[in-house]
C-alpha cells in the first residue's frame, strides 16, 4: 500500500522535503519492485511520484512541454510504463 502523498501536502511541499518523508523514502527503497504499485497507484489518481519514479528506473519519460502540467507527466509515464512492462 502506498501512501497518499496529497494529504501530506506534497503538492506545496519541495523536493527537498519531499525526499525527507520516511514513507516517500520507504518505496523509493524498494526499488524495482515498487513500480507496479506506483504505476497502479497513478492509474487511479495523478500523483507526485515522479522523483521517486526517476530515481528507481533512471529514467525522465517526461516531455519538456509536460513539465509541471500533473495530468500530463502522469500520462508520460504510464506510457512509459507501459513500454517497460510496467504496467498494462
Amino acid at each position: 500500500m502506498l501512501p497518499n502523498l496529497s494529504k501530506k501536502n506534497i503538492f506545496s511541499a519541495s523536493q527537498q522535503s519531499l525526499l525527507k518523508d520516511p514513507d516517500y523514502l520507504k518505496i523509493i527503497s524498494q526499488g524495482e519492485k515498487a513500480l507496479p504499485l506506483i504505476f497502479k497507484s497513478l492509474k487511479k489518481k495523478p500523483d507526485h511520484w515522479f522523483i521517486a519514479l526517476a530515481t528507481i528506473t533512471k529514467a525522465n519519460p517526461v516531455k519538456p512541454k509536460n513539465q509541471g502540467n500533473l495530468n500530463a507527466m502522469t500520462k508520460d509515464w504510464l506510457e512509459w510504463g507501459r513500454q517497460q512492462g510496467y504496467t498494462t
